[in-house]
């Protein structure tokens, strides 16, 4: 349900920026696909979204690659892509306990902030 609710905000976000409710060719960064991030990546996939990834799990980030043909980047590299592109980026949310050093590291920067002890 909160991939689905995820979902439906970026194709909001996309139709309020006056770019339509099309996901076809738009680059999507997910960062983490566990549960809600691997469902994510589905519907953006059956939309035809180009999705690029990143994980510290390699079992989920090769499970993506194979099933949605997703491009993979290290933790580092997507917030350097996310800085330097034009990609719509998505914040899976997490937990101050879970284990993303990136989003911990990277807090600042980040507009969406833990959630969580």
């Amino acid at each position: 349900m909160t991939a689905f609710g995820c979902f439906q905000g970026i194709k909001a976000a996309l139709k309020h920026a006056g770019l339509g409710e099309r996901l076809e060719g738009v680059k999507v960064a997910v960062q983490g696909v566990g549960n809600v991030g691997y469902h994510l990546c589905s519907y953006l996939s059956a939309a035809g979204a180009k999705l690029i990834i990143t994980d510290i799990y390699p079992n989920q980030v090769e499970k993506v690659v194979q099933e949605f043909d997703a491009t993979v980047v290290t933790p580092d590299q997507s917030m350097r892509s996310i800085a330097t592109s034009s990609l719509l980026a998505l914040w899976v949310p997490f937990s101050t306990n879970a284990p993303f050093p990136v989003e911990v590291q990277n807090r600042g920067r980040l507009r969406q902030q833990p959630v969580g002890k």
